[in-house]
């Protein structure tokens, strides 16, 4: 420590270096990101003036390229001969009509590319009530009311004048509800101006959708608008159709402006923003880009200048601080080890490499972690051998009254000729003196120690008579959960002895089971006497004096204890006790099922 004040002292020869060194890299850092980022905003006004202008002119060529080849096929219809007199002789034969369709399905799919391309309709109505479509849909409505329509009349009082309808629903069954814009064009013979019939072409809104399609990407929107506000296409295409008068506003607000006057704010929401004016479909072409998302984007760029312009000092610092760090990080290792072994944590050897003394102080680390382990390792092999022990009391702890009643009950079942009674109460006897002295098992499945119960109960009827009642209400699905043997016995033995008189006990004991989450729940209730207020307080506390006539001479916090020594302080008893209502004792254990289980109680 006192070395680090040396060297970080204000008047140090080091700090002085230091300081002016980095006052330096500062000044030179600056200056050469003020001149680069003056540098890339013009450089980047310039390319988003000319890219967007770019995309805007594109659009407008593919739209003026779509509307050429619409021209072209429209004039074609003008200089078929054939054509003109399907449309106006008469048909008075039903096999000259299909004749007629035939030769003009055929000739209208010459121009299929360019009808499935763009979703586009053909429609032709001859003089002689004739019609013809491209992919044979019906009228939507009548041809007087499609003569009707003022685009179809300024067609018809002007022969050689294309006319443009957009914003409005088609003619035909299938475009009579989408929002489509109509071409008109009367036929007619150029030589004699005689009329023959009416073209209609219908253009979808997805053919002008196609026209930008290409250039969208996540940082930008197109939208094409009339004067009036409708929305012709939008590749936002939720607000296809719909009157937007703002944006109308926004495209005559926008056309030719230098690019850092292009930023508007719209729907709370700023932009880049720049349009065209389309006279043919008199429309305006808008262009949005999310101004966050391209400063953003900008930010992005800006910011990894700023690191390149730092790396030169990260440089140049790296190797002024080499020497001291060399030093100081295995201290610090160290430390941290140290540190963490403190807050119980278990940290590993280390091995250090570096001055003398770091080598010193790492070998005398692991000594001692070494000396700790092997103590923490003696530590649990010794209470590992203390809990089997206790175990192994516990299983050897039964009381000579218990036996000496039991056998006594059993004589004089024999002496009154009671053969098989006597023959049940030895059976039951045999079977807890096997698993209590004969097997060292200390965990079991839930249905053995069910069984061990039952047959404790056996014995208890024979010397009590029948007024306990045990009733045990297990699913036999968690029968083979594992639980610690000799848990339930006690607590039963418990509520026999301390929950009903003495003399003539008198009641129902019931065993419950049920699966919490990773739990398993059992309890233990019964309708005795109930526990006094201050003998509960204190039960799982110390165990009360053993009495005479139990099989086992352990209590309640016995049990508890065992229960946590095996599985943890998170798991053990609880109790519920009214005085005059009865007592609910809660085990609580993990839910671990046996693998194998080999039923060591005949049943």
């Amino acid at each position: 420590m006192n070395k680090f004040k040396f060297i970080f002292a204000r008047d140090s020869l080091f700090v002085k270096l230091i300081t002016r060194f980095l006052v330096i890299l500062f000044l030179l850092s600056l200056l050469i990101q003020i001149t680069s980022f003056a540098q890339y905003g013009r450089a980047t006004r310039k390319f988003l003036s000319e890219n967007y202008f770019q995309m805007l002119s594109h659009t407008e060529s593919n739209i003026d390229l779509l509307n050429r080849q619409i021209i072209h096929m429209i004039s074609q219809f003008d200089l078929n001969s054939d054509l003109n007199y399907y449309l106006s002789e008469p048909i008075t034969e039903q096999f000259m009509k299909y004749r007629m369709v035939d030769k003009m399905n055929t000739y209208l799919s010459t121009f299929s590319a360019l009808f499935d391309s763009y979703k586009i309709q053909v429609v032709l109505i001859g003089q002689n009530g004739q019609v013809y479509t491209n992919n044979n849909q019906l009228l939507a409505m009548p041809i007087e009311d499609i003569y009707e329509q003022p685009f179809v009349k300024e067609a018809l009082s002007n022969y050689r004048k294309v006319f443009y309808k957009t914003g409005r629903h088609g003619i035909t069954t299938e475009t009579q509800f989408s929002n489509v814009t109509l071409i008109s064009k009367a036929i007619h013979n150029m030589y004699t101006d005689k009329l023959y019939g009416i073209l209609i072409v219908s253009i979808d809104e997805e053919a002008f959708y196609k026209t930008y399609n290409k250039l969208l990407n996540r940082n930008n929107r197109f939208v094409i608008v009339k004067p009036d506000g409708y929305v012709l296409s939008d590749s936002v295409r939720s607000n296809v159709g719909k009157k937007m008068p703002e944006l109308y506003n926004i495209a005559l607000k926008q056309q030719d402006l230098a690019i850092d006057k292009h930023n508007i704010e719209y729907n709370n929401k700023k932009y880049i923003a720049m349009s065209k004016y389309i006279p043919l479909y008199d429309c305006w072409l808008i262009e949005f880009s999310s101004y966050d998302l391209v400063n953003k984007e900008n930010n992005i760029i800006l910011f990894n200048i700023s690191m390149i312009s730092l790396v030169f000092i990260f440089i140049s610092l790296l190797f002024t601080f080499y020497s001291i760090n060399s030093v100081t990080t295995p201290i610090n290792k160290l430390s941290e080890l140290m540190f963490n072994f403190t807050h119980n944590k278990n940290p590993e050897r280390i091995n250090f490499k570096g001055c003398r003394e770091v080598e010193i102080v790492s070998e005398a680390f692991n000594s001692m972690l070494d000396e700790i382990n092997n103590y923490i390792e003696k530590l649990n092999l010794e209470n590992e051998a203390k809990r089997q022990s206790e175990l192994t009391s516990l299983q050897m702890q039964i009381k000579p009254h218990f036996l000496y009643n039991t056998l006594t009950s059993i004589k004089y079942l024999t002496i009154y000729g009671k053969k098989n009674q006597a023959v049940e109460a030895i059976s039951a006897l045999i079977q807890l003196l096997r698993k209590t002295i004969g097997d060292s098992t200390e965990l079991i499945p839930l249905s053995e120690e069910l069984m061990l119960v039952k047959y404790y109960m056996i014995i208890q009827r024979f010397r009590y008579g029948d007024g306990v009642h045990l009733v045990v209400n297990v699913d036999t699905s968690l029968e083979l959960y594992q639980i610690p043997k000799l848990i339930l016995q006690p607590l039963i033995e418990n509520s026999i002895f301390h929950g009903f008189t003495d003399t003539n006990p008198r009641g129902t004991i019931s065993i419950f089971s049920h699966l919490e989450e990773d739990k398993l729940i059992i309890d233990v209730i019964d309708n005795g006497n109930g526990i006094p207020p201050e003998t509960l307080a204190t039960l799982l506390e110390y165990d009360s004096v053993p009495e005479k006539g139990k099989f086992f001479g352990i209590g309640v916090k016995n049990v508890d204890e065992r229960i946590k020594l095996i599985y943890g302080n998170n798991f053990g008893l609880s109790i519920i006790s009214e005085l005059n209502f009865g007592t609910q004792i809660t085990i609580k254990l993990p839910a671990i099922k046996m693998e194998n289980t080999d039923p060591a109680i005949e049943k």
